[in-house]
């Protein structure tokens, strides 16, 4: 904070500093939303930083806007691949939410296992990881983090990247090994290249306890993808099936 106050002070320009954790601090109709809603302290800085933003922006943009009537609509944000909370059917056969987030540095994996540690391990001690990583990637740094004893995890690899073919995926037999030097860890077991088979396998292991798909925004993307095809494949099916009714009705 230091070095960028001095840096601010060199180039003379203005600044405000905000502090999300201090009620007083910040708007009533944002502190109602913190405390309406489960966020985590990073995403209350980012709420507070749109808020201050907008604050300083809008009497020279939109003057006629009140910052505070905007402010409630906070509650309808989400973020995808964030610590989201999803329902994979028709994916898989598993009606319970699984969490998916994209936490592919040792900072948003810390982020991650604190909110795992918090919300997920309390009432079941095991996870089930479905897990991916960019090639490159510190595994240790990352995954243990977030891997405990006893956890059980499927190891798989994400597809190419659109428009950035030097990003490629850890070979899964190399991600599982990292995994496997884990003391105590429970199932291992590889899906190269085979996301649907990796998330079906955590599906059956986990059954109803926790499941998590992270490592990588990139296999968020591909589970993101997964679920939009699976739903369009079902939409065909379905108006295949109307027609088929139809014709037998017409005949």
């Amino acid at each position: 904070m230091r070095t960028i106050q001095t840096r601010i002070q060199e180039l003379g320009i203005e600044s405000v500093f905000t502090l999300p954790d201090v009620l007083d601090s910040q708007p009533p109709a944002l502190t109602k939303v913190f405390r309406s809603l489960d966020l985590q302290p990073h995403q209350r800085t980012n709420m507070r930083c749109a808020v201050l933003g907008l604050q300083l922006a809008m009497p020279e943009i939109r003057p006629e806007l009140q910052v505070d009537s905007l402010i409630p609509e906070l509650s309808k944000v989400e973020w995808p691949g964030r610590l989201q909370n999803i329902v994979l059917e028709p994916l898989v056969s598993r009606r319970k939410p699984i969490l998916l987030d994209g936490a592919h540095n040792p900072q948003s994996a810390e982020v991650l296992r604190q909110y795992v540690d918090d919300k997920l391990r309390p009432s079941n001690n095991s996870v089930t990881w479905v897990i991916s990583a960019s090639r490159g990637k510190d595994l240790g740094g990352l995954f243990g983090k977030l891997i405990r004893p006893g956890d059980n995890v499927a190891t798989t690899s994400f597809g190419p990247v659109d428009g950035m073919p030097w990003v490629t995926a850890t070979d899964a037999m190399e991600l599982a090994t990292s995994v496997r030097s884990i003391p105590g860890i429970g199932q291992v077991k590889e899906f190269e290249g085979n996301l649907h088979a990796a998330i079906n396998w955590g599906s059956d292991v986990a059954r109803n306890g926790p499941l998590v798909v992270a490592g990588s925004l990139y296999l968020v993307s591909d589970v993101f993808r997964l679920l939009r095809e699976t739903g369009e494949r079902d939409n065909e099916r379905e108006e295949e099936v109307a027609k088929s009714t139809a014709s037998n009705e017409g005949d």
